[in-house]
């Protein structure tokens, strides 16, 4: 919800910038060096009341995460500063990913701000159109103006408690036989978080190595996405950016209380098990929609939004007003109305792997695709031909009577070839397609989905 309104609760805690990182071992085992591990991640410590093992109940009353409020309480201000240059980002690849879907069934989900960060590092090894056209995609000016909010938004969502784990990581897997500048390398680490290593991308080693820190980064649940990872001998440069979330909700669905119900999807009926729960709760409505958000300890919300008669869910996906409303959070407005709701929400598990290539292409994203006309010679010397050849991206998201979880990665590989009222009662029923969209506690759309079958 609105991060203000959450920090008055006093139900935030100070950033942990420590993501998990593969172990220095296990790359030593596939004889993949480290070249460079950022500084970022390694010097902030686990907090003691974690390290002890505190429990969540014992945690969320401790010394200890009260210390970290005003800590926390800066960052997110600093990074809720950029909400409308994001939202901006958001809001198309929103209308790319998930509103051209039309002749489809299947669900939908991905991660958004997993793509800016990943996105955002390629912006830095680039040069000339190639660099201006990231950087208009990216919503941002230049290079300094981006370094600023890749901080700003990293040390936002980088969080590990025991209620809430939101940890992005970044890495980039060099060629062996390629002369890399070494200043860039360095900024990648220490601005963008990025380990890196190098070996020979054509070797079963370099595919094992990048797939298992892939897995772990991800918390093991796009582990079948990562299985099928592999570099090209061609590959100069793969850029991976990772985010592993699990948050509670403040208040939990009681199992007891499930029942199973008819979900009615585009493609027929079926039987679901539904989570229910009556509260007093903010409910937005709009000609569109109407919108429920339920809150997430320590991080923003999940936003259930359904619907109105005469409109679908791929209208919500083209609506600007779905973000505006998790924005607006669950703070009395004009928008946002505090109600007595029957709430119903299906558990359900959302998966998805999408092509980015045509995305960016819809997008006015081109240079950076063609061999000719890509620079990428902040890099190396050896940029001509350079292209970025593949794109891809993977999400999944699951929700149940305890909270969300969720995890993304984005795949980025250049390639060295010439190859081209208050007072009444809302029954909100989640019984039929619906959007949803999860938010971290400055405002950043972690997640997005549509569900249309279940």
């Amino acid at each position: 919800m609105k991060h203000r309104k959450r920090l008055s609760r006093r139900k935030l805690v100070t950033v942990i910038l420590a993501a998990a990182v593969l172990s220095t071992a296990a790359l030593a085992a596939v004889l993949v060096p480290r070249l460079f591990r950022s500084p970022k991640r390694t010097k902030a410590a686990r907090p003691a009341a974690i390290a002890k093992g505190m429990r969540a109940g014992r945690f969320m009353d401790s010394e200890e995460r009260e210390a970290w409020f005003k800590t926390y309480e800066d960052k997110v201000d600093t990074a809720a500063k950029y909400r409308e240059e994001m939202n901006a980002y958001y809001r198309k690849m929103m209308r790319e990913i998930l509103g051209t879907k039309d002749d489809s069934d299947e669900n939908a989900v991905f991660s958004p701000l997993n793509t800016w960060f990943a996105f955002s590092l390629l912006a830095e090894t680039s040069k000339g159109s190639t660099r201006s056209q990231l950087l208009d995609f990216l919503e941002t000016s230049d290079l300094k103006a981006l370094r600023e909010r890749v901080e700003a938004l990293w040390e936002s969502n980088s969080v590990d408690t025991p209620v809430l784990k939101s940890l992005p990581a970044n890495s980039i897997w060099l060629k062996d036989s390629i002369p890399y500048k070494e200043e860039i390398l360095k900024r990648l680490g220490e601005q963008y978080y990025a380990d890196s290593f190098r070996g020979d991308p054509a070797s079963p080693e370099m595919s094992r190595a990048l797939q298992r820190w892939t897995e772990e980064h991800t918390g093991g649940l796009l582990k079948e996405d990562a299985k099928g990872m592999k570099l090209d001998r061609d590959t100069v440069l793969a850029v991976i950016s990772s985010i592993y979330y699990r948050a509670d909700w403040t208040d939990k669905f009681r199992k007891e209380a499930d029942t199973k119900e008819t979900f009615h999807g585009t493609a027929g009926d079926s039987t679901v098990e539904m989570m229910h729960r009556s509260d007093r709760m903010s409910v937005c409505r709009t000609e569109n929609f109407t919108a429920v958000g339920l809150s997430l300890w320590d991080s923003g919300g999940m936003y259930f939004y359904l619907p109105e008669t005469g409109a679908s869910v791929m209208d919500l996906a083209n609506d600007p007003a779905v973000l505006k409303a998790a924005a607006c959070g669950e703070d009395e407005t004009d928008e946002w109305k505090d109600l007595d709701v029957h709430l119903s929400v299906p558990k359900f598990k959302v998966h998805e792997k999408t092509d980015l290539l045509e995305v960016l292409k819809q997008l006015g994203v081109k240079d950076v695709l063609d061999p000719d006309r890509a620079d990428f010679s902040p890099l190396t010397e050896n940029a001509e031909d350079l292209y970025l050849g593949k794109a891809e991206h993977a999400a999944a998201v699951e929700v149940d009577e305890n909270g969300v979880t969720g995890a993304a990665y984005t795949e980025l590989d250049l390639a060295a070839t010439a190859a081209p009222p208050s007072e009444e009662t809302l029954d909100f029923v989640l019984d039929r397609p619906f959007l949803f969209v999860i938010t971290g506690a400055d405002g950043s759309a972690i997640f997005a989905g549509m569900i249309k079958n279940l």
